[in-house]
C-alpha cells in the first residue's frame, strides 16, 4: 500500500503557548487525535514539544510533593520524570 504524506498528515497543526494549562493541553490533543503538539514561546518559535507521554507523567505520579523529596535509589531520569508530573503548564511539561 502507497501511502502521501499528505494523505497522513493534517495541514492544522496544534500547537499550545509556554503558559498553556495542563487540561487545555488534553483536550487539544484528543479533540484533534494526535499524540504531541509543539509548544511556542511570545515570538511563535518552537521551543518544545508536549507529547502525550509526558502527560502520562502525571498519571504515574499523580501529586509529586517536593517536601518529601525523591528516593535516593531513582536514576536522574526517574528524578526528572517526576519533576515534569508536578508541572501545570506547557512550560513546565
Amino acid at each position: 500500500m502507497n501511502s502521501l504524506v499528505r494523505d497522513m498528515m493534517t495541514t492544522e497543526v496544534v500547537t499550545v503557548e509556554l503558559s498553556t494549562p495542563f487540561k487545555e493541553i488534553v483536550a487539544r490533543l484528543a479533540e484533534r487525535r494526535v499524540s504531541a503538539a509543539p509548544v511556542l514561546d511570545s515570538g511563535g518559535r518552537v521551543v518544545g514539544v508536549v507529547s502525550e507521554a509526558d502527560l502520562l507523567l502525571k498519571e504515574e505520579h499523580p501529586d509529586p510533593d517536593p517536601e518529601l523529596g525523591v528516593p535516593l535509589v531513582w536514576s536522574r531520569r526517574r528524578r526528572l520524570e517526576r519533576d515534569k508530573a508536578a508541572g501545570t503548564v506547557a512550560a513546565e511539561l
